[in-house]
């Protein structure tokens, strides 16, 4: 069995308070210059090795600019806490024992030691972290069946699982609270020479003491304090209010048998620190995070943000193409309703606008201008501006199509005095009024 004086974890991952804000404002500067330099905060992680690699530019970002603002140190504090709470919510649902939950949780803490919220998101990183800890405590579930339990890719869960390993160095040895708690219930029955009724007193202790420590989890007292400190902490309180036993006597007991030099007083207040970080938890809710939850997904989808929708759709159907068709229009078919598309002598301008692309008549004749709106389209402007150019100087050039579904570009034709001519392959479009195809 590991012996916790030992461990690495007593060795590299109990840390100063200072030592905490250091490496959290350093993570969070360096997203906050990511998202200065790409646009977005989302890096690039190798599901094989776990290598990291930088982001690619958002569309039209300029460096050293963003509209998006980063995430700051206290809402990050909450992101992590709040996803800390989605992992006891995780290994309840599935009834993992205590010790799985209080290994995932210090994975997670220890992970966004060494990353910002804004450049891995916490959901992924929480579930991956709970999978890791079910494999290190021989509780082993598929990533495929702690997935499906929460509605979530599990693929997701293994492309994350190298790049965890690696912040954590591999120490993947975890000591937690609970177990430290069941040594010194076992204890206190001997110091109390149990008896009328104490065992049951010693059993409601420590189940009062595990509900403390659930909370005490979610704090940063797990990164400050050993798993002996936290464990005594949270019997100290939870004896202050069931009256079981002389605390203070008893912590007189075990420090002559430990023969250790730390007085009691100065232990006691160790613990006073410990239990003030519990009461000023405060539990968050979905509602509490909404402005954080925004800002963090323009962090990291910065570039795949949703563009509005026009505020007004073209009502045109297929019967008004029909219409105009018969006032001497040109109906190009082979869309839905919505998407038909009536030229007439046209010199076309292509200009993008949103999710729409307009094109309009030369109204240089005196002709009156025809807007024609093709909705929901997905070609980028910059895809098409090649061809437009190339259009515009054909002989004779009255009107051109862009076909958008089920492909983003999947076909684009412009028609002449004479017949239709191909840039792009696929498809066969139906005219009216004797137009070829």
């Amino acid at each position: 069995m590991s012996d916790f004086q030992t461990s690495t974890h007593r060795e590299r991952w109990i840390f100063q308070p200072q030592d905490l804000v250091d490496k959290w404002t350093g993570v969070n500067r360096r997203s906050a210059e990511t998202l200065a330099q790409y646009g977005t905060t989302r890096l690039k992680v190798d599901s094989v090795d776990g290598s990291i690699s930088n982001p690619e530019p958002a569309p039209d970002h300029v460096v050293g600019s963003s509209s998006v603002k980063p995430l700051s140190c206290e809402e990050e504090q909450m992101m992590r806490r709040f996803y800390e709470q989605k992992i006891q919510e995780v290994c309840k649902a599935f009834k993992f024992p205590h010790k799985i939950q209080a290994t995932a949780i210090i994975y997670f803490k220890r992970f966004y030691l060494q990353w910002s919220v804004m450049e891995h998101h916490p959901k992924h990183i929480m579930l991956t972290c709970v999978y890791s800890s079910c494999k290190v405590e021989e509780n082993h579930v598929s990533a495929e069946e702690l997935g499906k339990g929460i509605n979530q890719d599990h693929q997701i869960i293994l492309n994350n699982e190298m790049i965890v390993l690696k912040s954590l160095d591999f120490d993947l040895i975890v000591f937690a609270p609970y177990r430290s708690i069941e040594g010194f219930i076992d204890d206190m029955d001997d110091f109390c020479r149990a008896g009328n009724g104490a065992h049951q007193r010693l059993k409601d202790l420590y189940q009062t003491a595990n509900s403390h420590v659930d909370r005490m989890m979610l704090t940063d007292a797990p990164l400050l304090y050993t798993p002996g400190q936290l464990a005594l902490a949270a019997l100290y309180k939870s004896n202050d209010a069931l009256k079981v036993l002389d605390f203070e006597r008893y912590l007189e007991s075990v420090f002559s048998r430990q023969r250790l030099d730390c007085p009691v007083e100065q232990f006691v207040q160790i613990m006073n620190t410990i239990n003030y970080l519990v009461d000023r938890l405060q539990i968050l809710t979905q509602e509490d995070m909404k402005h954080a939850d925004r800002k963090l997904r323009h962090c990291l989808d910065e570039h795949k943000k949703k563009e509005k929708k026009p505020k007004h759709k073209s009502k045109r159907t297929a019967g008004d193409a029909r219409q105009k068709a018969k006032r001497g229009g040109v109906v190009l078919s082979g869309f839905k309703p919505s998407t038909e598309l009536i030229c007439q002598n046209c010199a076309a301008i292509l200009k993008h606008e949103r999710d729409q692309i307009i094109l309009k008549r030369n109204i240089k004749q005196g002709m009156q201008a025809l807007d024609i709106h093709v909705n929901r389209i997905t070609v980028a402007f910059s895809l098409l501006k090649p061809f437009i150019v190339l259009l515009r100087d054909k002989p004779g050039f009255q009107a051109f199509v862009v076909e958008a579904e089920p492909h983003p570009v999947s076909i684009i034709r412009y028609w002449t005095s004479a017949n239709w001519a191909d840039i792009a392959p696929l498809a066969t479009l139906s005219t009216q009024r004797g137009v070829p195809t």
